[in-house]
């Protein structure tokens, strides 16, 4: 039988080896860089947008884990939405149009999309220690309009760090970009809990008042927000359009390709922070309901399909009491919204009231709607 006994293996032209061997126990170690469960960005894909797919809210999430703030602007109306132009290998992203446009951008107006981030899932970037990691973020682009923009790195701590790394546009089709950031060795350690302690900004507009640039990790400062970033031009013209897709984090000094998750996993990922279930056609929601003995009220108790992150404390509705539904023995229309009773990380008591509904104390009964209605909860950072 041949055998082969080398210490490594390296490929032409590498600086360091693809698998390394342990040469006393004969185990081997694999320098892989296409790992799973490598990319730390939810919905990255943009194809879970469980909101809506258009809004005119620039103060919204466009889709799932991806949301626009906005600080001033008086006159700016823009589209906001999940795309069907996207780059090649994915089905989606999100896209933003100038509608009504500012005239100019004053010092203290900006405008971005940002995603947050919990610090429990960043143990492992060992920031605040000699061995912090270097991480790489990319993304897909496409504008109408060309010119710097800036994007930062937010580490929300009891001293908030912040690096801007400003990138240039330079065409009207898809463009990948790649930004490479060096582990933070001097603030403090990544907070391991479920709070927001890492945050990836877009910036779209920024006064001088949020772009003065970081290129190193230091202490955050207002003018930091969107360091760098000169390209005002997306919101000051009309029609202008910025779009964003296929965005990776990862623990690497390079980018690999963009893990693709199922949209089953990314749906279950993005219920950790937002859930909501929607019904069409006259249906009832998961979960049964208890009459209470006022008469007038069902109680019902749904639960989550995964374990939120923190407890909602309210619950979203659309339409009229009239839109939601009660049965009995009979279907009735409610008499005003669902209202938030209680909840926990796992579950939900919402009750539905419709006067003198006619459901015995304790009896089950199915709670439901009809048309767009639903019941939605938050539980995001």
């Amino acid at each position: 039988m041949s055998k082969i006994k080398v210490n490594s293996l390296e490929g032409v032209g590498a600086s360091t080896p693809a698998i390394s061997i342990d040469n006393a126990s004969g185990t081997c170690t694999a320098n892989i860089t296409n790992r799973s469960n490598r990319n730390k960005i939810i919905n990255g894909g943009m194809i879970v947008s469980q909101r809506q797919t258009s809004t005119t809210n620039s103060q919204a999430f466009v889709v799932d884990r991806f949301k626009a703030e906005v600080t001033q602007m008086d006159e700016l109306v823009q589209t906001l939405e999940q795309s069907s132009d996207s780059p090649d290998g994915f089905s989606k992203s999100i896209k933003i149009t100038t509608t009504t446009p500012e005239s100019s951008v004053a010092s203290n107006e900006q405008f971005r999309i940002q995603t947050k981030l919990e610090g429990q899932d960043f143990q492992d970037l060992a920031y605040g220690t000699s061995a912090a990691k270097t991480i790489t973020i990319s993304f897909y682009v496409k504008a109408s309009v060309t010119g710097t923009f800036g994007f930062t790195v937010y580490r929300n701590e009891s001293t908030p760090r912040v690096i801007t790394a400003p990138y240039t546009i330079t065409t009207n089709d898809w463009e990948r970009k790649t930004i490479t950031i060096s582990g933070d060795t001097v603030g403090a350690a990544i907070t391991n809990d479920n709070a927001e302690r890492f945050r990836l900004m877009w910036g779209l507009a920024a006064g001088a008042n949020f772009n003065t640039a970081s290129a190193s990790w230091g202490n955050y400062s207002s003018a930091n927000l969107l360091g760098g970033h000169v390209t005002n031009s997306l919101v000051t013209t009309n029609n202008a359009t910025w779009q964003l897709a296929g965005v990776q984090l990862e623990v690497s000094d390079h980018a690999t390709d963009f893990e693709h998750r199922s949209f089953g996993q990314e749906l279950a990922l993005c219920y950790r922070y937002y859930y909501r279930e929607s019904i069409e056609n006259t249906e009832y929601f998961n979960g049964l309901g208890k009459a209470d003995s006022d008469g007038n009220s069902v109680d019902l108790n749904l639960k989550f399909p995964v374990t939120m992150r923190t407890t909602p404390t309210a619950v979203e509705q659309a339409g009229s009491g009239t839109n939601y539904l009660i049965r009995g023995s009979s279907t009735l229309q409610c008499t005003g919204v669902p209202t938030y009773g209680d909840a926990t990380q796992h579950s939900a008591t919402i009750r539905f009231t419709r006067s003198s509904h006619g459901i015995s104390t304790n009896n089950v009964a199915n709670c439901g709607a009809w048309g767009a209605s639903f019941l939605g909860f938050s539980a995001e950072l």
